[in-house]
């Protein structure tokens, strides 16, 4: 990253090549200068991140997000959070599945709503309250690399929000037709960041999915192409959105994303 940086001239980090192997199963790439991160990240409150984890890190999750998640179905719609776990989603008629994505589609035209999949590691309704759904996969590992107290301090100095205590984690599958209506992530008082790791391993910009911000007139002010080992990470409330992925979109957008909380984890959800 050059000295233009500094000045806030630039809003994203150089490509990193030839990252060294991790010696544990995951691990920030070396390479990364956190402070030099910081002065970027403070431009407009955001940053793209590329070639973040380890090669051998960034590969596991890749790996693990692809051939061994169960995705389970998950709809916003006028105010209700519904979910289909994977399991009866199989047998789900194809009229079935094209109510669930009428529903998402019928709210989207005029309000929030969202359709994707996403891991058991997401909360649970249960009593009347969320608890956070036993996982014991790689996944979990990772919710543990990123709630570890070397990289949560390596996330205040980044985003200069001293009092982030723990993270949350939710693995994310994006298919053609899905999509993430604009917010601004506001609905949580703890929330101070919001984050997304990038593990689909080829993407082209024409095929959607893109992590997109909005000015105060509703006008696209950036956007991030979900590229492979990047972590995008920006401060809450900021207002965007993930575009709807085109019908053609050959591969499904997997990624981690969250964010990072102040104050302590709830003992329900740990």
């Amino acid at each position: 990253m050059t000295d233009a940086a500094d000045r806030g001239e630039i809003m994203h980090v150089q490509q990193l090549t030839d990252a060294a192997p991790a010696k544990e199963p995951f691990a920030i790439d070396s390479r990364h200068d956190v402070d030099r991160l910081a002065r970027a990240f403070r431009v407009n409150n955001r940053l793209h991140i590329p070639d973040f984890l380890a090669t051998d890190s960034a590969a596991a999750l890749h790996d693990h997000l692809v051939n061994v998640v169960d995705w389970s179905y998950f709809l916003f719609n006028n105010k209700h959070l519904w979910e289909v776990p994977a399991a009866a989603r199989q047998e789900y008629t194809a009229e079935q599945d094209r109510n669930v994505v009428d529903l998402a589609y019928a709210a989207a035209q005029d309000g929030y709503s969202f359709l994707y999949e996403a891991t058991p590691l997401a909360a649970r309704r249960e009593g009347g309250g969320f608890t956070r759904a036993s996982h014991t996969s790689l996944l979990k590992v990772f919710e543990g690399f990123l709630n570890s107290e070397p990289f949560l301090e390596f996330a205040r100095r980044l985003t200069g929000a001293a009092d982030i205590g723990w993270v949350e984690a939710t693995g994310t599958c994006f298919r053609p037709g899905h999509f993430l209506a604009p917010h601004d992530d506001s609905a949580a008082s703890s929330r101070r960041v919001a984050y997304v790791f990038n593990m689909t391993k080829t993407w082209r910009p024409e095929w959607g999915g893109l992590l997109e911000f909005l000015d105060a007139h509703g006008h696209v002010a950036e956007g991030y192409v979900p590229r492979f080992n990047s972590f995008n990470l920006f401060k809450v409330p900021q207002a965007h959105l993930v575009s709807c992925v085109a019908p053609f979109a050959p591969v499904p957008r997997v990624a981690v994303s969250g964010w990072f909380h102040a104050g302590t984890r709830p003992e329900r959800l740990a």
